[in-house]
């Protein structure tokens, strides 16, 4: 009965170590996606406040694999490519679920400052972006998901972003504008 115990124990022990580090490990990711879209887009200042995936429709894969999407590679982008039926039915799950946290000043680059007030006044381009959403694909590379707005005094545009980990560097695979004012 002891080693019965200390078995389940050690199990749930192991468990709670593997989920920390898969957390660790994807909030290591979500820094290197910002990371490079700030680089990409010429960031200076982002928000603090999460941009949320349903305030913009996104509730399920089939929003996310919009026929819209700008690829910078090929015209016939897919992102059935990358996901069988399984996968793409976790990816909705995740979009359905997703509660997102504010973003804090070490999510970002060193150079990025953070803003958490009303930025209206600021007359400074102030991007927000949303909590990244993480997918392996089939093909055994990660893949993530994230949308990204910029506003400068009451204009503004938020852009959907598909990006690939290959070779343990991100890349921009995909994007469209979905909202502009």
């Amino acid at each position: 009965m002891m080693l019965k115990e200390s078995l389940v124990k050690t199990l749930f022990l192991f468990l709670g170590i593997y989920l920390t580090n898969n957390q660790t490990n994807l909030k290591e990711e979500e820094c290197k996606v910002i990371n490079l879209i700030c680089n990409e887009e010429k960031v200076e200042y982002v928000s603090d406040k999460r941009l949320e995936w349903n305030d913009f429709g996104f509730t399920n894969y089939k929003k996310l694999n919009h026929e819209n999407i700008v690829n910078f590679e090929r015209k016939d982008f897919e992102l059935d490519l990358w996901f069988d039926e399984a996968q793409k039915a976790e990816l909705s799950e995740k979009v359905q679920s997703y509660k997102s946290t504010k973003i804090q000043k070490n999510d970002l680059p060193k150079n990025i400052t953070l803003i958490s007030k009303d930025y209206g006044q600021l007359r400074r381009t102030v991007y927000s972006f949303s909590q990244p959403i993480f997918k392996q694909g089939k093909d055994g590379n990660l893949y993530a998901f994230i949308l990204v707005s910029q506003t400068f005094e009451s204009e503004g545009t938020t852009k959907y972003f598909f990006l690939q980990k290959n070779d343990g560097k991100w890349k921009i695979r995909g994007m469209r504008i979905i909202g502009f004012s």
